[in-house]
């Protein structure tokens, strides 16, 4: 029975003796390459978690680092492949069996009886092995153990909002200090601007976050654009009622009332809304412009020509704002001057008038100048200039030519372009061009 089975016992024997050495080979080849992997998985692992993010990446890198250094030490000991011939001829050595399990492989005699393998004929003999796994489990772990610094202790690099949407935050703060808007009109505009800033800077500076800063400013300036307007329409049509001597007439006051009406659809369509006591106002003198005193039209127009310019000056545009003519005292609006804003706006055309003031450049007179120094001339300086008439000669009169067609025959080459040079310019390229 013991000689049937001979055959598995030596073919178990040389397999796991060349499985042992193949595996102590390739090993010797992988730790040197997993230390590498460690070193870059545990500094992962540890900035990971220093920013205090989920550590996945780490373990992912670690492990797709180590099947790679495995392969590419398969692939380098491949040559050196300790096989099942060397392992056969190593046992017959150690156990003295000559070229028997060679010759019973072949066929050429029974296999040898079963012998038990000495325990210290294969011996562990490379402390480099060792030493470069031990390394790199002890990476390992510190990247996963040692302390990261409190939160509040690390020195983070404050980071400013995106310019667009920091001025869309300065234009609301202002605007909700008016008394003249009307607050629940900001807050839309104030919570898009709040989600916005509320997003991580990497969003915020992304391509999608500078787009909608960028649009949220248009939409904010667009409506403030829009109100001002209106605001200054109404003013300016409010106007006539200021400056009559005598009371309107009918046509006049429909004018006016329909002036008004358009201001309003412009107060009320927009995004921005003006305080209700003044479009209550507004909508009271547009209804019956009879009802309103002069007086009345002067403090109203002079309240819608105040809110028009406050909120010229939050856009940043004072100067397409109020204009204070100094006149009177009267300010005056765009719109509210001759030929300006519209056709439909403005009280008609500008007069034509003429200054009593005499101008400071007298007469005028054309004389010869010229300078003969030319020590400090440069070059395109006016050497000088001098009167003279047009030289006519009827004789040389070609008649009637087609457009663009040549005044005459060529006559030669002509020079151009002459070059006159100070003396200084002379002799400094004289010595250049020698």
């Amino acid at each position: 029975m013991a000689s049937a089975t001979s055959p598995h016992f030596w073919a178990r024997t040389i397999s796991g003796l060349t499985v042992r050495i193949n595996g102590a080979l390739w090993l010797e080849r992988f730790s040197p390459g997993a230390f590498a992997v460690a070193v870059a998985a545990s500094i992962a692992i540890y900035a990971l978690r220093r920013l205090h993010v989920a550590t996945d990446w780490g373990w992912v890198l670690l492990a797709a680092g180590l099947v790679v250094a495995g392969g590419v030490s398969w692939l380098r000991m491949r040559r050196h492949r300790f096989s099942r011939t060397d392992a056969r001829v190593l046992l017959e050595y150690r156990l003295r069996l000559d070229t028997g399990l060679t010759a019973a492989e072949a066929g050429l005699a029974p296999w040898p009886a079963r012998r038990p393998v000495p325990a210290g004929m294969l011996r562990w003999r490379s402390p480099a092995v060792t030493g470069w796994l031990g390394a790199a489990a002890v990476l390992v772990l510190a990247g996963v153990w040692l302390p990261v610094p409190a939160t509040d202790s690390v020195a983070v690099r404050p980071i400013e909002k995106p310019p667009a949407l920091m001025q869309t935050e300065a234009w609301l703060e202002a605007l909700s200090k008016l008394d003249v808007i009307e607050p629940a009109s900001v807050e839309p505009l104030a919570a898009r601007a709040e989600e916005l800033s509320r997003l991580s800077p990497e969003k915020q500076y992304a391509h999608s976050g500078l787009e909608a800063a960028d649009a949220l400013r248009e939409q904010t300036s667009a409506a403030m654009q829009g109100l001002a307007h209106a605001l200054e329409n109404a003013s300016a049509a409010l106007m006539p009622m200021e400056q009559a001597g005598s009371p309107l007439t009918t046509e006049q006051l429909k004018s006016v009332g329909e002036r008004l009406e358009a201001a309003l659809r412009g107060m009320r369509e927009g995004s921005l809304k003006v305080s209700p006591d003044l479009l209550k106002a507004c909508e009271a003198c547009a209804g019956n412009p009879r009802a309103l005193t002069p007086g009345e039209a002067a403090q109203l127009r002079k309240s819608l020509a105040q809110a028009g310019g406050q909120l010229r000056g939050v856009r940043g545009a004072e100067g397409a704002g109020a204009q204070i003519a100094g006149i009177s005292g009267i300010v005056m609006m765009p719109g509210a001057a001759p030929g300006q804003g519209g056709v439909n706006r403005g009280p008609g055309e500008a007069p034509l008038s003429f200054s009593d003031t005499a101008s400071d450049t007298g007469p005028g007179k054309t004389e010869t100048v010229s300078n003969n120094d030319l020590s400090r001339a440069a070059m395109g300086d006016l050497l000088g200039t001098q009167t003279g008439e047009h030289d006519l000669d009827p004789s040389r009169a070609q008649g009637i030519t087609s457009g663009g067609a040549p005044a005459a025959t060529a006559a030669g080459g002509e020079a151009v372009w002459v070059n006159r040079l100070t003396p200084a310019e002379r002799a400094a390229l004289s010595s250049f061009f020698k």
